[in-house]
């Protein structure tokens, strides 16, 4: 029998579903928070669908949708993000849960508040045509802001919060929890580090309050205001999974004192979890917004092309500002290396802490990579820019060999434009090249597919027993039906195809004969020219994640012959336990 790669049910790798604070998701790849410029509007719903539908499409286990704004003014920290303080707008957001959910994956919403991040701070054509707006602040801003403000670079006019006031700003985004939950959303992620309010209470850089909000010394971070932040969403929303970035700002320049350094974010996040979060995203960034966030190469081509130019005159004043601002960025690239999986270190002391999951993310671009953090450094890999350049992204990733890398470049011209008001996109001519070819090539199908069986007849401890037992499933003379001595007699099912588009692993069980097993008794019909029309059949309580040509040859049935082979993935959805690969001999 062909010898295949033996997993184990306790064993972490990408396609197995993992739990968050009681709410399963089908696999361990996420899709994080980007900025889908979607806005507030009577388009925003058709945005974000195109957006996000691609790549629950391809099989991601969750969507994290980019940072929305908790209130209906201020706050926003870059052109184009999507408010959620009306209801009457985010009832509208369920048709895109339901575009997202109807394909098995998990969606969260990023809940955000600038503070001293806000357009008004920095963007010169917004803070022109909303001169009243304040900006929320923890606390005095730090000196690098005042001295900002007093060059004109930035326009600093802060509110610092008494402590009524912060209280309100959590039951904000409370309230904004509870809002997305009623229109379908699964999670709510918090965006608590890229300079958000969040990462402004938390870090002593911004916050020397003196009351319950300040600095708590046994932790050495604000951790008063997300815990508030917990309670308020608990009371308003339910028991929906909570999880939050969690900075270290350790990749700061030694020059801005005092700040949160890798212990300190490793005790928040003990705290954190203590307070109810159901996951964390560690992740280590500098105090300012920055390259540190983004790391990679200076985005030339975003800078130069003289289509956004009128877009950054807006956002900084003029061109010779603009100029300054891209001189700023090239600096910084050279500063923040781009360094594969950069948090890593940071993932895995968190891990080694707390007893809920830890997701990790941040230049993580290879299957081989991701199949050496998971259950080292993270229960869960996201990527982010690489979407822009391949929507359909899990499609290559999930049941991927290990040299499979995304044909993302690190060259951030997809980031920057959106300083100027522009979507995000990739727009490297090679990348785009590389992907098209890909697509071209059908990487990016979708092969799945569903197995239904009768739950009653189910067992879990039978599942265990054969995912622990491989060596009781073997082939049968003439290749007809694998025999097991272990599994129980009397399951049916019927497996169909999910898309209406042919795979070219589906074209290839399609046009093969009708497989009957006896691993218990399935029964799988594909006709020949109707396979690919078949509509989604989750019948049951098992599903089948995968069908997965090995080889064409290497099973012999006793007469000299060799027939094809195909491996079938069983996962246990209720249980979350898995058969080991299931060997099915066809003609």
């Amino acid at each position: 029998m062909t010898s295949l790669r033996q997993f184990d049910p306790e064993e972490t790798w990408l396609e197995k579903s993992v739990t968050l604070g009681g709410h399963r998701v089908q696999n361990r790849l996420y899709r994080a928070p980007l900025l889908e410029c979607a806005g507030t509007n009577s388009e925003t719903v058709e945005t974000l669908i195109a957006d996000l539908e691609p790549a629950a499409e391809a099989g991601a286990g969750m969507i994290q949708q980019g940072a929305t704004i908790v209130r209906e003014e201020g706050g926003c920290a870059a052109p184009g993000m999507t408010r959620v303080a009306d209801p009457d707008f985010v009832e509208t957001l369920g048709a895109v849960t339901d575009a997202v959910k109807q394909y098995g994956t998990s969606l969260a919403i990023q809940l955000e508040h600038g503070g001293l991040r806000s357009m008004e701070v920095w963007h010169d054509a917004y803070r022109r045509a909303n001169p009243g707006l304040e900006q929320l602040a923890v606390s005095r801003p730090p000196w690098p802001l005042r001295m900002l403000d007093r060059l004109g670079i930035l326009d600093v006019n802060p509110h610092v919060m008494s402590t009524a006031e912060v209280r309100e700003l959590a039951a904000d985004f409370g309230r904004a929890a509870a809002r997305a939950v009623d229109a379908g959303y699964d999670m709510i992620h918090l965006s608590g580090a890229n300079m958000g309010i969040i990462q402004q209470f938390l870090s002593p850089f911004y916050n020397r309050r003196d009351d319950e909000f300040g600095i708590d010394p046994t932790v050495g971070a604000g951790i008063r205001f997300p815990e508030l932040v917990a309670e308020e969403i608990r009371n308003r929303a339910g028991d929906v999974p909570l999880l939050t970035k969690v900075p270290s700002e350790a990749a700061a320049p030694r020059i801005l004192r005092p700040r949160l350094d890798d212990k300190t974010a490793v005790h928040t996040c003990q705290r954190l979890a203590t307070a109810g979060y159901d996951a964390v995203v560690p992740v280590r960034c500098s105090v300012f917004w920055d390259m540190s966030i983004v790391r990679g190469e200076y985005p030339g081509r975003g800078w130069r092309d003289e289509a956004y130019r009128p877009g950054y005159v807006d956002a900084f004043g003029s061109r010779l500002r603009a100029a300054a601002v891209a001189a700023g960025n090239w600096i910084q690239s050279q500063q923040y290396d781009f360094e594969p999986g950069w948090n890593a270190d940071l993932c895995r002391q968190v891990r080694q802490t707390v007893d809920i999951p830890v997701l990790i993310e941040g230049g993580i671009r290879e299957r081989s990579q991701i199949d050496d953090l998971l259950g080292d450094a993270a229960d869960m890999v996201g990527m982010a820019r690489p979407f822009y350049a391949e929507p359909k992204l899990p499609a290559r990733l999930l049941e991927a060999d290990p040299d499979v890398a995304v044909v993302c470049n690190n060259c951030n011209n997809c980031a920057v434009p959106q300083a100027a008001g522009e979507a995000g996109v990739c727009r490297t001519p090679s990348v785009l090249e590389r992907a098209g070819e890909l697509r071209r090539q059908g990487a990016y199908d979708s092969e799945s597919w569903f197995l239904g069986l009768p739950a009653e007849e189910i067992h879990a401890s039978h599942a265990r027993e054969c995912a622990r037992r491989p060596e009781s499933v073997s082939p049968s003379p003439m290749g007809r039906a694998p025999q097991s001595k272990k599994c129980h007699a009397g399951w049916h099912a019927t497996v169909a195809c999910k898309r209406t588009q042919t795979s070219r692993v589906a074209r290839r069980v399609a046009c093969s004969r009708p497989i009957e097993t006896n691993l218990p008794t399935i029964v799988s019909n594909f006709p020949t020219d109707t396979c690919c029309a078949w509509r989604p059949v989750p019948i049951g309580t098992y599903r089948l994640r995968r069908v997965w040509c090995i080889r064409h040859c290497g099973v012999r049935d006793g007469t000299d012959r060799d027939w094809p082979s195909h491996a079938y993935q069983l996962q246990y959805v209720d249980d979350c336990v898995y058969h080991d690969r299931i060997h099915v001999v066809s003609r």
